[in-house]
């Protein structure tokens, strides 16, 4: 899966610039919450399978 690199450029007005940085932050943390549970329910499938 490709990731959308969001990061604001540094012409933007500082506000937008701190609003879509706290953005792109906030998928990254999504992005890697979701990876961790889909490896636990991997994870768990394989025990279950033995």
């Amino acid at each position: 899966m490709k990731t959308i690199n969001l990061e604001a450029p540094a012409y933007l007005d500082p506000l937008v610039q701190v609003q879509i940085n706290a953005y792109a932050e906030k998928n990254r943390q999504e992005q890697k919450r979701k990876s961790t549970l889909r490896y636990r329910l991997k994870m768990k499938w394989l025990k279950l399978l033995g």
